[in-house]
């Protein structure tokens, strides 16, 4: 797997070093909408989320507040940064999503599935055996052990922008 696993030190010192690069894209058919690729390719880690909604082309997991404060932290650090990065390419009335979605008491992210026959799959790993197993879409309420997501690229349309994040390996 190419890309860079990001930690808030890692991600500081990408940022200092002026190696994060962003490009900006008309998407296809849209003329109001932009996508933000960024590079080098940079991925997340996430452990022991729980399921709360799964559908064939992505799945939300959901973390405690309470014992998860430094993950979301972090993400919130993340969501800072690039909105920094983005900020100069877009008006000021467009509003910037968060990499997270935050309640009272629990947060959670949101990532995308790979499309089947695009030629880009993911692993899924059985959390027991530690061997590689094939997909199904997890029930809710499942913990998720390991996950690791690209932060694809940021989108933007014509009243707002947020972050695509897509799996790369399940551990459940």
């Amino acid at each position: 797997m190419s890309g860079v696993i990001i930690t808030s030190t890692t991600l500081k010192n990408i940022l200092e070093q002026g190696q994060l690069k962003v490009a900006r894209r008309k998407q296809r058919n849209n003329d109001d909408s932009y996508n933000y690729f960024i590079s080098p390719k940079l991925m997340l880690e996430f452990h022991n989320g729980r399921v709360i909604y799964a559908a064939p082309t992505y799945i939300v997991i959901e973390y405690q507040k309470l014992t998860h404060i430094g993950l979301l932290c972090f993400l919130r650090y993340v969501s800072e940064c690039f909105t920094r990065l983005v900020k100069p390419y877009v008006s000021n009335d467009k509003k910037i999503y968060n990499i997270y979605l935050e309640k009272e008491d629990t947060f959670s992210i949101r990532c995308h599935l790979p499309k089947k026959g695009s030629g880009y799959t993911f692993k899924v790993v059985d959390s027991q055996t530690k061997k590689e197993i094939s997909y199904s879409t997890p029930n809710k309420n499942v913990i998720i052990d390991y996950a690791l997501v690209d932060i694809k690229n940021l989108w933007e349309s014509s009243e707002k922008i947020g972050f695509n994040l897509e799996v790369r390996q399940l551990e459940y």
